[in-house]
Order: C-alpha cells, then structure tokens, then sequence
C-alpha cells in the first residue's frame, strides 16, 4: 500500500486523470473497515481493494511498502518502483506515458 505521505499525490494523480491512467490502492493486512475510515477522514476517493492476507501482495512480488506496480492496458507490469514518489514530477510522467505506448 502507499505510504501516508504519498497518498495525497495519488489523490491528486487519480483526480486529474479522468480514469487514465486509473489509480487502484491495495491495502494490506488491514480491516476494509479500517480502510474505509481512513480513506473517508483523509478525503481520498481513489478505490482500494483490500488484501487481508496479503494474496495480492505476493502475487505481484510485493515485499516492501510503499510498492507501486504500473500495468500496461495489455495487463504487463511495466514499473515497479519502491518507496514514495512524487506524481507530478517528469519521472512518474515518463513511466505513465511508457504505459500506453508498445513494447518493443
């Protein structure tokens, strides 16, 4: 899951995308319960899917948190990048606009 601080980039990232890319929180190990909450009192409004056994997690090869796993319209795992990162900088746009171009 991202960390607190990343969040409220992935709010803005899910807010100004019109669904393109489409931001989806995983959250591990927690009560959706919990989640709700959180995501309510922090005015987050991107969705999440809760992983209460950490499934999702170690499909993706997710070891370390924050993770975050950008997928290709064709469903490939393009990036997986570790720790925070900042939404609106030229990297992050870099790997977005690599999401819908074709592998070579």
């Amino acid at each position: 899951p991202p960390c607190k601080a990343e969040l409220p980039s992935l709010q803005m990232l899910h807010s100004i995308s019109d669904g393109q890319p489409i931001v989806l929180g995983i959250n591990v190990q927690e009560q959706p319960s919990r989640v709700q909450r959180y995501m309510q009192s922090a005015g987050l409004s991107f969705p999440v899917v809760t992983d209460p056994r950490g499934q999702l997690a170690k499909q993706w090869g997710v070891e370390a948190f924050p993770t975050t796993v950008l997928i290709a319209p064709n469903g490939q795992a393009r990036w997986r990048v570790l720790g925070e990162v900042d939404w609106a900088g030229p990297e992050a746009a870099k790997w977005i606009s690599d999401l819908s171009s074709p592998r070579r």
